[in-house]
């Protein structure tokens, strides 16, 4: 077996024991060469990761940054927008508040101008109403009075004519009575 002697003095030295001689110091050396490749493709692999790592939180800080003017200038966007809008449904009521007005203001001229056209044809009109229904009135009046004073004499006479037949007739007019109370009791149970 090989002698092997220990390096306690150099603790950063790839392995604390060190062949002397023959194939185990190639095997060592191969083992410290493979070793140094290690740790040199480790810190490589370190600082590319590092690196891509910084790309990214950069990379992540651009899109964040054009994310949020994105986002700002899409809410500016929609802020014209909305006082266009407003600004043109403001515009469109005005503008119909304005034409009801006109209208009213047509609707009112009209009318005052019929009024006026009316307005002495109708007082004329108003007055031949008049006349019309008091002529109505008064023939009514005299043709109730005509009837009233008519029946009135009509009535006198037949009480008249009653009582002369009465006074002319008195056993005639005492049979029809006696006649008309048996008829009567004959009725009566």
């Amino acid at each position: 077996m090989a002698e092997h002697t220990i390096n306690p003095a150099n603790p950063g030295a790839p392995s604390a024991h060190t062949p002397a001689t023959g194939p185990e110091r190639n095997l060592h050396q191969d083992h410290d060469t493979v070793r140094r490749n290690l740790d040199a493709a480790q810190d490589s692999a370190g600082d590319a990761a590092r690196h891509a790592g910084d790309a990214a939180k950069e990379a992540a800080a651009g899109m964040s940054e054009r994310v949020s003017e994105t986002v700002s200038s899409i809410g500016e966007r929609i802020g014209e927008t909305a006082d266009q809008l407003r600004a043109k449904a403001d515009a469109a009521a005005d503008r119909l508040k304005r034409g009801a007005n006109d209208a009213v203001d047509r609707a009112h001229a009209e009318a005052s101008r019929t009024y006026s056209a009316v307005g002495g044809r109708s007082a004329d009109t108003i007055d031949r109403a008049r006349d019309w229904a008091n002529d109505r009135i008064e023939t009514g009046s005299r043709r109730y009075a005509d009837l009233r004073d008519r029946g009135s004499d009509r009535l006198a006479q037949g009480q008249n004519a009653v009582e002369r037949f009465v006074t002319e007739n008195p056993v005639l007019v005492g049979v029809v009575g006696l006649a008309a109370g048996m008829l009567l009791g004959a009725l009566l149970p």
